[in-house]
């Protein structure tokens, strides 16, 4: 029913010069349910979709005659959109990223409306007289407009569970009511005019809705705008009526509208889930750490003012080696790490003068066996008769997991999970750096590509790209002084910083690169397999850094143009 009354709506308000209709949303809710399911659970889909487009074809469009082909042209394009986005992604591309969308502007924008095309285009040259190449252009642009645009909303939509629905947003429903009150009123004052190209007005309260709400409410934002921009065109009222270009055209100028906006807010509402998903995890998971906590033995010790043990809980045993009772009357600090002695004594005399006030903080202990453990303290003074503080009790626990996960978490976020190198916030951060540094008078940068990565990957598979990018990484590695930092900037672009060196010699340097990268042989299943490198260099001027890259990206291109295999000097 969902198939027929979409198929129904398109052909009654889109539909122009006795052709195919200009906007086609019933493929891209069948692809959408497609790429969900198994393929073996197709058939049904496919079979209750082809009904329903019959019989709205036969109703209302180009007649029972027809609609066979139709019917066959929308199946083909469906199975074809959607076999290759489950072969595009598999799962493993995560949902509104860019490799999300390219293979979904490959699939359902192109492949599935140029397979219709194919097969629709004859019929309606033999029954209608319409001109072929006029029938496959308009179907490939109409129908990838509307696929691309609408199957990323539907995927947003039933992208979040019950629960995320429930827990998710951030606002009351009240004010999230406001703000779809709010969009759907913006929405309509802006194509309810036609005076000023006011377009990119109603974008405004969609993001505030995204920062807001949950994914469905984001998707309802997103049909909001399609439901209301499409009706009003439709009418002959809106923006889009100031380029006067026909009716038709005018339709598609909108999908183009839409879809550029839908390109924009779905990864936005990507992010958005994933990180109130990543959320959730870490408050499970502190949750979950603070129960062990609570149930396990922490080490509990009583020292006096000068900080010697009275007391200290035999649970220590099991985290640093000692027995408690060779630890009393010794100075606690001689347990910690000589880099922290200034800060818990300092942290100890706070303690001291808070007079009953709990201090907290962590430091480093060392061992029996001379290991470094991770521990945070909450000290409180013991208040004497005289209501002085006469001695201090702490409760230490072991932090040393949660701070191998905050380093493993801070080195995962400057570092290429791929080969290992510094990504492109370290290289940003580092070059900025140097920016300021008054001690370096010579600064370079070179930006490396590899060449004709993309057949790599076609012809030999992600698998061998990945391994040409982690031996790419070794081989420049080894080239590079002490101080350079080469990092990962892009799918196959590596950035170099050279601090204290002149623009010719990091071209000598990335010289050698470029010559050990061409005399290697890469294994790959069809034999060795040998790339080839192009690079631009040029120094880190006065004007920064944003300059500096753009002149590196300038020379790139130039090596490129000249033939490949080959650096450039920036001019």
């Amino acid at each position: 029913m969902g198939y027929f009354a979409l198929a129904t709506t398109a052909i009654l308000c889109s539909r122009f010069d006795r052709g195919l209709a200009f906007l086609w949303p019933p493929s891209a809710l069948l692809i959408a349910i497609l790429i969900a399911r198994p393929r073996r659970t197709w058939a049904p889909a496919v079979l209750w979709s082809a009904v329903g487009g019959a019989v709205a074809t036969g109703l209302f469009g180009m007649g029972w005659a027809m609609a066979p082909f139709g019917v066959v042209a929308n199946s083909a394009e469906a199975l074809v959109a959607a076999y290759l986005l489950r072969r595009a992604h598999s799962g493993l591309i995560g949902f509104g990223s860019y490799k999300w969308l390219t293979a979904l502007a490959w699939a359902a924008g192109i492949a599935g409306p140029l397979a219709m095309a194919l097969i629709i285009a004859l019929p309606l040259w033999i029954t209608g007289g319409l001109d072929p190449s006029t029938t496959i252009f308009r179907v490939v642009l109409g129908h990838g407009l509307s696929n691309m645009t609408f199957i990323p909303i539907i995927k947003l939509f039933f992208s979040g569970g019950q629960k995320q629905w429930r827990n998710q947003a951030t606002l009351s429903l009240t004010k999230v009511a406001s703000l779809f009150a709010i969009q759907m009123a913006v929405t309509i004052i802006v194509f309810g005019q036609q005076s000023f190209p006011l377009l990119f007005l109603p974008i405004l309260p969609i993001v505030a809705i995204v920062f807001s709400g949950t994914s469905r409410q984001s998707a309802l934002s997103l049909f909001l705008l399609s439901v209301i921009g499409i009706t009003l065109t439709m009418f002959g009222r809106g923006p889009v009526q100031l380029i006067n270009i026909g009716r038709g055209l005018e339709l598609q100028f909108l999908q183009l509208y839409l879809l550029a906006t839908v390109l924009t807010i779905v990864p936005i509402a990507a992010q958005m889930r994933s990180r109130a998903r990543l959320v959730q995890r870490v408050k499970d998971s502190e949750a979950r750490y603070r129960m062990l906590s609570d149930h396990s033995h922490d080490i509990i010790s009583h020292t006096d003012l000068d900080g010697r043990a009275l007391f200290v809980s035999p649970s220590i045993s099991r985290f640093i080696g000692f027995e408690s009772s060779a630890l009393v009357g010794r100075k606690i600090l001689e347990l910690i790490d000589p880099r922290d002695h200034a800060l818990a004594q300092a942290r100890y005399t706070e303690a001291i003068r808070a007079r009953g006030e709990a201090v907290s903080f962590e430091y480093r202990a060392l061992g029996k066996d001379g290991k470094t453990h991770w521990f945070e303290s909450v000290c409180r003074g013991v208040l004497g008769a005289d209501d002085k503080v006469e001695s201090l009790v702490s409760v230490v626990r072991d932090v040393s997991d949660r701070k191998s996960r905050e380093d493993e978490l801070e080195t995962a976020a400057m570092t290429d999970s791929l080969t290992g190198l510094a990504n492109r916030r370290t290289f940003r951060e580092a070059v900025t750096k140097q920016c300021f540094e008054r001690r370096v008078h010579k600064t370079s940068i070179a930006l490396l590509d590899i060449d004709h990565f993309k057949l790599v990957n076609d012809e030999h598979g992600h698998d061998i790209g990945d391994r040409v990018l982690q031996g790419f990484a070794l081989i420049a590695q080894k080239s590079l002084r002490g101080g350079d930092l080469l990092a990962r900037v892009g799918g196959e672009e590596f950035a170099i910083l050279f601090p204290g060196l002149d623009c010719a010699g990091a071209a000598r340097v990335c010289e050698r690169i470029r010559a050990s990268v061409a005399a290697t042989k890469f294994p790959a299943l069809a034999g060795p397999l040998q790339i080839t490198i192009s690079g631009g260099v040029t120094s880190l001027e006065s004007d920064g850094m944003e300059a500096a890259l753009k002149r590196a990206d300038t020379a790139l291109y130039v090596a490129k143009a000249a033939g490949r295999d080959r650096m450039a000097l920036a001019a």
